[in-house]
C-alpha cells in the first residue's frame, strides 16, 4: 500500500498551476534528484489519468462513458494496479464540474468493487509433496494463496508430532486441498485462534472427516452442523426445522459482517417438493468477531412430515460485506498540527483533529468517514476499533495506543479518540531548558483502515442433509 511520507524539500517549493476546467492542482516541481525522478512510464501513466479525467466532462455521453471504460481499465487486474490508479486520481472538490465529480465517484466505486469481487474467487492449490512436514506444506500453500495455517496444537496440549505428509493437487481450490490434508494428518480447524491465520489442532475422537461434510463456495465454505426440529403441541404453527449452519472463508479475508436473506433460500426434498421458510420475509445477519475465521448461522424452516428424512439440497445467496483492500494513512509532525488536517484513500477520508496532553496522557482525535459505508457504520461498527493505529518516534520506533474512546457516530462517519502514554520532559531530562520543544515533536501518527466496503454476493448449495 503506498505511504504518505514527508515531501522532499524539492517538492515543497513546487509552484501551484491550476486547471479550470477541473478545478485540479498540478505540482510543477524544480528538477528532482535522480534517485526521485519520476520514471518516463510513471508520467505517461499520470497523464493519461488527467487526460481521461477530463474528459469525463465532454459534452458527449459516448465520450464520458469512454472516459469511465478507460479509468476503470487503467485499475488493471490486480490489488496493487488498483491502488496506483485510486493514488492518480485527483480530489474530487467543488471547483470541478458535477460531471467530474460525479465520474470520479463512480470509478473509485466500480475500481473498489471490482478489487474485492476479486478477492471472493476462491485460492487455488498446487502440490506434490512426500514426507513434508506439517510446516513445509503449510509454506507452500501460503506461498500460493497469502493464506497463512498455523500450528495451534501445543496451545491445548496436544501431541504435535505428525506423519510425514505426501499429497499431489493441480489446481485443486483452497478449501478443498486443506480438507484432505487435514484428513490426512488428523487435523482440523479451531476457528477463534486470532491472528490472520487458520489455526490447526487435533480432532477429536469419533468427528467426522472434513472432507465430504463441506460444500464450498468461492472462497467460503459451508457445513451444516445440527438440524434441530421443534414441534409446538399448543401451536402447530410454530413448529420449525432449524438448519444450523458454520461458515468459513480463507484466512486472507476479513469479513465485516454476513448475512442471508431467507427469501432467496430455497430448500428442497428427494422428491423436488419444496420446503418453506418459517419467516421468509427476514434476513439471518451475524456480525464477524475479530479474531474468528468462521462464524454460525441458524436458518428456519418449517418442519416437515415425518415421511421427509433429509433435505436433498438447500441453496440461497451469501451477503458478504467486507473491506474492498486496506490503505495506510501518514501524518507527520504533530506537534505543528494547528487544525484539522485531512487525507484520502478511495473512499475513505481520515481527519486527524488534534494531538495534545491531558494530565500526562496524549490525546489524539481523529475521525473516519466513508464515502459509501454499505451499512457498514450504521449497524457494524467493530472493524473500526481494530484498525490499526499507532505513533512513530524519531528514531523510527514504534507505540502502540493505550486505549480508545468513542467520540461520535453517525451512518458515514466516525470519531476515536486514541490515548498514548509519552514520555514526558521530566522523565527524559531532570532540568529541562525553558526553550526546550513541544513533546509532540518528532512523532507521527500512522492509520490503517480499509479503504472501502463492499457488499459482495456468493451462491451457495448444500445437498443430502440428513433430518432427526
Amino acid at each position: 500500500m503506498r505511504r504518505l511520507s514527508r515531501l522532499p524539500a524539492a517538492v515543497a517549493l513546487a509552484t501551484i498551476v491550476w486547471l479550470p476546467t477541473l478545478g485540479v492542482a498540478q505540482e510543477t516541481a524544480p528538477p528532482a534528484e535522480p534517485e526521485a525522478a519520476e520514471t518516463d512510464a510513471q508520467a505517461e501513466f499520470k497523464d493519461e489519468v488527467m487526460r481521461l479525467v477530463r474528459q469525463l466532462d465532454a459534452r458527449r455521453a459516448g465520450e464520458r462513458a469512454a472516459a469511465f471504460e478507460g479509468l476503470v481499465a487503467l485499475a488493471g487486474p490486480t490489488s496493487d494496479s488498483a491502488d496506483r490508479l485510486l493514488a492518480a486520481l485527483p480530489r474530487a472538490n467543488d471547483r470541478m464540474p458535477p460531471a467530474v465529480r460525479a465520474g470520479l465517484a463512480r470509478v473509485q466505486r466500480e475500481v473498489e468493487t471490482r478489487v474485492a469481487q476479486s478477492s471472493t474467487v476462491e485460492s487455488r492449490v498446487t502440490l506434490d509433496v512426500e514426507g513434508a512436514t506439517l510446516a513445509e506444506v503449510a509454506t507452500l500453500i501460503e506461498e500460493q494463496t497469502g493464506n497463512r495455517l498455523a500450528d495451534n496444537r501445543g496451545n491445548f496440549g496436544q501431541n504435535v508430532a505428525v506423519s510425514p505428509i505426501t499429497a499431489s493437487f493441480d489446481d485443486r481450490p483452497f478449501w478443498e486441498a486443506v480438507d484432505s490434508l487435514l484428513d490426512t494428518a488428523g487435523l482440523t480447524v479451531y476457528n477463534y485462534g486470532g491472528d490472520d491465520a487458520l489455526a490447526l489442532v487435533g480432532r477429536d475422537d469419533g468427528a467426522r472427516q472434513r472432507v465430504g461434510s463441506a460444500a464450498y463456495a468461492g472462497p467460503f465454505r459451508f457445513e451444516p452442523l445440527r438440524v434441530v426440529a421443534v414441534r409446538s403441541l399448543r401451536n402447530p404453527t410454530q413448529n420449525v426445522l432449524n438448519v444450523e449452519l458454520e461458515v468459513a472463508w480463507e484466512p486472507r479475508l476479513r469479513p465485516i459482517a454476513l448475512s442471508v436473506p431467507l427469501s432467496e433460500l430455497t430448500a428442497r426434498t428427494a422428491s423436488d417438493a419444496r420446503l418453506s421458510m418459517l419467516r421468509p420475509e427476514q434476513s439471518i445477519d451475524v456480525e464477524v468477531t475479530p479474531g474468528s475465521k468462521a462464524v454460525e448461522m441458524t436458518l428456519p424452516l418449517v418442519l416437515p412430515d415425518r415421511e421427509t428424512d433429509k433435505i436433498a439440497s438447500l441453496s440461497g445467496v451469501l451477503r458478504a460485506l467486507a473491506p474492498a483492500r486496506r490503505a495506510s494513512f501518514r501524518f507527520e509532525e504533530l506537534d505543528r498540527v494547528l487544525e484539522p488536517k485531512r487525507e484520502s484513500r478511495g473512499g475513505v477520508t481520515v481527519t486527524l483533529e488534534r494531538f495534545f496532553e491531558n494530565n500526562s496522557i496524549w490525546e489524539l482525535h481523529m475521525r473516519l468517514r466513508l464515502d459509501d459505508a454499505q451499512d457498514a457504520l450504521a449497524s457494524h461498527r467493530g472493524w473500526v476499533f481494530q484498525n490499526t493505529s499507532y505513533l512513530v518516534d524519531e528514531a523510527g520506533e514504534r507505540i502502540e495506543h493505550a486505549g480508545f474512546e468513542t467520540l461520535m457516530q453517525t451512518e458515514t462517519e466516525v470519531g476515536v479518540a486514541y490515548l498514548f502514554d509519552l514520555p514526558t520532559a521530566s522523565e527524559e531530562d531532570s532540568q529541562p531548558d525553558e526553550g526546550d520543544a513541544n513533546p509532540a515533536a518528532g512523532y507521527s501518527w500512522v492509520y490503517e483502515s480499509p479503504a472501502g466496503i463492499v457488499r459482495t454476493p456468493i451462491e451457495f448449495k448444500i445437498e443430502s442433509i440428513p433430518l432427526p
